[in-house]
């Protein structure tokens, strides 16, 4: 029989406590969070540098209210999760959302999903998993490696309820290839839902009713004016009941693509010591709004606007549609070209010889384009790979690739979530630290009007992109 643990207050003698709300940092004098604070959530460092969002109880309760409500989440739930605890999607929208809605949850390791996908589909399987959530990636790779172990895996998805599919852009082969791999096993048309949320609010913004799944032209997506056509597939990402949506450009409100703004009570308090980037995120002013109050310690307002530093429009219903991240905006010619899209027709072209979700579309120092990659195993040709590849990104996009860089497998940089850090991988590939399988570059002279923005030219939010 285990011995139960001691309460003696003996045990304690000779520890070290360290308050860490009075730590010294150099000259940084101690600061005390805001009374009302939860926690500390770090954003995902796909685009810059962590940074600690000060989440408020206020905060929290709110989101929370909102995910149940949105995702139909009761005391009947049953949520299978692997994703980890220390990522906004595993702690808020899985661990907490389920204790909030008194439902039950299994979870385990990211490790246990990493190394066996399958792992994921007989856990719902076995519980009957009535919710789940997982980075897009997640359901292709699954849907993948189910096929390839047929007859083995016994899979029953007909419980499932609803299952998020957020924190990366979302490809519609990886949507089509779960929803074919497994409607024969229960799963339900509209199970499978696009959502958007941030870290700077809590978790979770909206979600689609149903899946709304549309195809846009991509040049007029390139000059910010919404058009059906052909070129770029988005999925609708919906609106949720006390959340308020705003697509921004200078400050106005505008229909087209412009930065997504959000007003809530879910609106996170500000950056941890960071009164000015706090201002600048948090507190957002639409014309005709008041100024906004910043505290010393970085807490704004309620009032001021979150500028989600993400491109995106809202349709005739309302319902949000994501194109991408600004600071990831490729300018070119005049024109707005998203990284996802240049990545996704790269890897199409040569599905055989590139692992999918894994490139990196970035600039060099000589402000050209270039495209990062990861090799398959028995990739074949890599050289004749990137050729084809490069003409369908001229074909699809009218943009030259002059450099291709193939690495080693699981050899790029990703956050928490499985997002590309595209900045990261361009720094990784200037050290040389990467295990270099293949590297081109094309002798085409470059058109003298065509550049890619470097970090510090690319727009930020009040600027017109594509001016």
């Amino acid at each position: 029989m285990a011995k139960a643990p001691s309460h003696r207050a003996d045990i304690y003698l000779g520890v070290k406590w360290l308050a860490t709300d009075a730590l010294t940092c150099g000259s940084i004098p101690p600061l005390k969070p805001p009374p009302s604070l939860a926690f500390l959530q770090y954003t995902s460092g796909s685009t810059s540098s962590p940074k600690g969002v000060m989440v408020g109880r206020r905060n929290l309760a709110h989101n929370l209210q909102v995910i149940t409500e949105a995702l139909d989440s009761n005391e009947d739930t049953v949520c299978v999760s692997w994703l980890p605890q220390y990522h906004d999607m595993g702690l808020v929208g899985s661990l907490l959302g389920t204790l909030y809605c008194g439902g039950t949850g299994f979870h385990s390791s990211p490790l246990a999903f990493v190394r066996d996908p399958t792992s994921w589909l007989r856990d719902m399987t076995h519980r009957k998993a009535t919710h789940t959530q997982a980075p897009n990636f997640a359901y292709g790779l699954a849907a993948r490696k189910y096929l390839s172990l047929p007859n083995i895996v016994k899979v029953d998805l007909s419980s499932l309820r609803h299952a998020t599919n957020g924190a990366e852009p979302i490809r519609a082969a990886d949507m089509d290839a779960f929803a074919a791999a497994f409607e024969r096993y229960g799963l339900r048309p509209r199970v499978v839902v696009a959502t958007y949320g941030l870290a700077e609010h809590v978790v979770f913004v909206c979600r689609s009713l149903a899946p709304k799944r549309c195809e846009f032209c991509a040049a007029s997506l390139a000059r910010d004016v919404v058009l059906h056509g052909t070129g770029t597939v988005l999925f609708g990402c919906g609106r949720s009941p006390g959340v308020e949506l705003a697509v921004v450009r200078e400050g106005r409100r505008v229909n087209g693509v412009g930065e997504v703004w959000v007003r809530s009570a879910s609106r996170a308090l500000g950056y941890w010591r960071e009164p000015q980037r706090s201002a600048e995120n948090f507190g957002g002013v639409l014309e005709g709004d008041d100024t906004v109050s910043v505290a010393a310690d970085g807490a704004v307002a309620r009032e001021g606007w979150l500028r989600t530093g993400d491109l995106g429009f809202l349709d005739e219903a309302g319902d949000l549609f994501v194109c991408g991240r600004s600071k990831d905006l490729l300018i070119i010619r005049g024109k707005n070209y998203y990284p996802q899209d240049l990545e996704e027709t790269w890897e199409a072209a040569s599905r055989h010889a590139f692992r999918p979700g894994c490139s990196a579309v970035v600039t060099c120092g000589d402000n050209v384009v270039q495209v990062l990659c990861e090799a398959r195993k028995n990739a074949g040709d890599l050289a004749d790979a990137c050729a084809a590849s490069r003409r369908a990104v001229k074909q699809v996009h009218d943009i030259t690739v002059r450099k291709a860089t193939v690495v080693a497998t699981r050899a790029m940089i990703k956050t928490s979530s499985g997002k590309i850090a595209r900045n990261a991988c361009r720094e990784h590939l200037a050290q040389g630290l990467f295990t270099v399988l293949h590297a081109s570059e094309v002798s085409e002279p470059r058109n003298s009007c065509e550049k890619a923005l470097t970090p510090e030219e690319r727009p930020c939010a009040g600027r017109r992109w594509n001016r």
